[in-house]
């Protein structure tokens, strides 16, 4: 953050429910593996696999957007023009 404003997938990040937010931090920022993270967030490791699932899906949508967005891919599709 030099500029002082946050990075598009950090807001992307911060927009996600609380337990996914939780859940990519712990495997994907702590380096924990999907049980050890279901262990440190009280999850059994299967719910912790359908949270992460979730939050990856939802990160991945959100990144497809804003590519959408930056290349103005948004108005041509709002036109009815093919991408």
């Amino acid at each position: 953050m030099l500029t002082g404003h946050a990075h598009p997938v950090e807001l992307m990040l911060r927009s996600l429910p609380a337990p996914q937010q939780e859940i990519l931090v712990a495997t994907y920022f702590r380096g924990r593996t999907t049980r050890e993270a279901a262990g440190e967030l009280g999850l059994a490791p299967a719910a912790a696999n359908a949270l992460l699932y979730r939050a990856m899906r939802g990160l991945s949508l959100m990144m497809a957007t804003h590519r959408l967005v930056q290349t103005g891919s948004v108005d041509d599709l709002k036109a009815g023009h093919a991408v």
